[in-house]
């Protein structure tokens, strides 16, 4: 009897000040619409559950550690800057988001700041392209976003996750195979215009990766909706 693999969920932990629990929601809430798992303590724990024993589990087998680092609260709390040692001694893949510089062993890593008028949904776009040039979580990343076109919930969804793959430089020939595929099966992609252009984007890119029947199929698709 044959029985289908589902893939483990990409998970980010969130460290942050309990000060700063309305942004880091915001920043759970848009990573969740790319079909990231991402941990938020004050959210994501149970009233019983043995919250520091949950918060170290959740550190372990995270992919990704980021850390809200807002001008004066992220360092005035006890637990952020033990959250952020644990991570580095376990070599996590780390993407600071900052309003204020990081400091101490973070400041040798890229920081992606919140600035005063930057939409946060550009600056978590910027976050994810970020997290797709890291080798030890890449492939893991973009399976998630590659797979969820297939079962993309709405238009924005849809056009958000492809405008991300569009800033990513290359993909695999199996990578643009299953996005092909996905895309070609999901009327949310085919029948969105920003979502084609990103594709073709992305076909263009990957010319040499690229299976012909399957752009054939694909473009059949959009052709047929776009008449």
């Amino acid at each position: 009897m044959s029985t289908t693999r589902v893939p483990k969920p990409f998970r980010a932990f969130l460290s942050y000040s309990s000060r700063d629990k309305k942004f880091a929601g915001r920043i759970k809430h848009a990573l969740e619409s790319y079909n990231l798992d991402a941990f938020l303590a004050h959210e994501d724990i149970a009233p019983a559950a043995n919250w520091q024993q949950t918060i170290e589990q959740e550190l372990k087998r995270c992919d990704a550690f980021i850390p809200l680092i807002t001008k004066q609260n992220f360092h005035a709390s006890y637990w952020t800057d033990q959250e952020c040692g644990f991570a580095l001694a376990r070599a996590k893949v780390i993407l600071p988001i900052c309003s204020r510089n990081p400091y101490g062993f973070l400041e040798k890593y890229q920081a992606y700041k919140r600035k005063p008028g930057k939409n946060e949904g550009q600056l978590i776009e910027d976050v994810l392209v970020g997290l797709a040039s890291h080798k030890s979580v890449r492939n893991r990343f973009l399976a998630t976003l590659i797979s969820t076109l297939r079962t993309s919930s709405g238009f924005d969804q849809s056009i958000a996750i492809c405008r991300v793959l569009g800033r990513v430089s290359r993909l695999s020939k199996v990578q643009m195979a299953k996005l092909l595929r996905n895309a070609t099966a999901q009327s949310q992609v085919y029948k969105s215009i920003e979502s084609v252009r990103y594709i073709r984007q992305l076909i263009k890119k990957n010319s040499g990766k690229v299976e012909k029947s399957l752009v054939h199929k694909f473009e059949q698709k959009v052709a047929k909706y776009s008449s």
